[in-house]
């Protein structure tokens, strides 16, 4: 055996390995255990905003309400906190869906409704693209949309 070779050369070697070894079955775990939303559009669809005043109606924007299920596929639970829609050239701000949030524990199914206000723009078209964000405890989810104009 080489004079380099020694015995604490070797055993730092090992305890390199098992300490690699270890650190990557915890970050596979870890992986596999996280929230992992898995979401589905049920229903989405907007009409315009109108409120009566003097006897005659104002349009005030669009109303966009949306039904998803959201599905967590992971072990670990979250907690649904907020939502954003993207629409045409609007951005809303991160509104609270429930105070204190919604829970998805792990391997469950939760369905979320939610009406997004989007004031000043009115959306009469018979179809629009949406884009949805939900924020939860691990993350945010991004969900791709089609709304249809109510009573089209």
């Amino acid at each position: 055996m080489p004079s380099w070779l020694t015995l604490e050369l070797i055993l730092g070697i090992v305890g390199t390995l098992t300490g690699i070894l270890g650190l990557v079955i915890h970050l596979t775990r870890i992986m596999r255990e996280r929230p992992q939303l898995k979401v589905e559009i049920v229903r989405c669809q907007h009409h315009v905003a109108t409120y009566k005043t003097g006897g005659q109606s104002k349009k005030v924007g669009t109303l966009i309400e949306v039904e998803m299920r959201v599905h967590n596929r992971g072990d670990w639970d979250t907690t649904l906190n907020d939502a954003q829609i993207l629409i045409k050239d609007y951005r809303s701000g991160k509104e609270k869906l429930k105070t204190g949030g919604i829970e998805v524990p792990g391997h469950t199914t939760r369905v979320l409704e939610h009406s997004f206000s989007v004031p000043g723009i009115e959306i009469s078209d018979s179809s629009a693209d949406c884009v949805f964000i939900l924020y939860h405890t691990h993350g945010k989810q991004r969900v791709t949309a089609v709304s249809n104009l109510r009573g089209a």
